[in-house]
């Protein structure tokens, strides 16, 4: 692979940041930050193996020259160089909350949605990013952390699952998600980002403290 991004990376991080932009977020002191932001959550196939799919964490972490490139919605090639552990590493250096997101097997540009039966491997996958960041060494993805170079916990307290969600079949969904998630030792809260057709549940949460309270970040 050849790769034109500069050696020098914020904190020497390996695969890291570049370092001025890394500096300039920093200096900002943010609370937390989300990743990935937009449509590229849940705008593309529903096949992982898809070059359009769904954005999938999985093929973001390991090998950044075995990590598929995938087509965004905007319509260029995106590397997925930066991954959900580079990610987490960012939010550790600069200390700021991570809150990942990832879809819920519904795109609602193409109105593509996972059916009911086959929603599990979406939330499994969100199962699996929860233990890949707080699980013990002794689990399957807390030992991939732990493999790739980090044996605590990220200490992750939130998920989000979907972006800016319209329509039904997202709620539908994310139903399901919650009735698998909600209580989950590892994490405090599950979230909404944002949800254009159902104002009133912006940024809801689940898990405890109660039902439907905004976070405090």
């Amino acid at each position: 692979m050849v790769s034109l991004f500069p050696s020098q990376t914020y904190r020497n991080r390996p695969n890291g940041l570049r370092e001025d932009i890394a500096i300039l977020l920093a200096d900002l002191k943010p609370k937390f930050m989300r990743f990935p932001g937009g449509c590229l959550i849940h705008d593309g196939s529903l096949n992982p193996d898809d070059r359009d799919s769904m954005y999938r964490w999985k093929k973001t972490i390991g090998d950044v020259t075995e990590r598929p490139a995938r087509r965004n919605n905007w319509q260029y090639n995106q590397t997925l160089d930066l991954g959900y552990y580079e990610y987490f590493l960012f939010c550790e250096d600069i200390g700021a909350k991570p809150i990942p997101v990832l879809p819920a097997g519904y795109d609602p540009h193409h109105k593509w949605s996972a059916p009911f039966n086959e929603l599990q491997p979406w939330i499994d996958d969100a199962l699996d990013l929860i233990e890949f960041a707080n699980g013990e060494a002794s689990t399957p993805w807390g030992a991939l952390r732990v493999q790739l170079g980090h044996p605590e916990p990220f200490n992750m307290e939130y998920i989000g699952i979907g972006n800016e969600e319209v329509g039904e079949p997202f709620f539908e969904r994310y139903a399901y998600f919650t009735g698998q998630l909600r209580g989950n030792i590892r994490i405090s809260k599950l979230l909404i980002p944002v949800v254009r057709s159902h104002p009133e549940k912006n940024m809801s949460a689940v898990g405890d403290p109660p039902a439907r309270t905004a976070p405090t970040l």
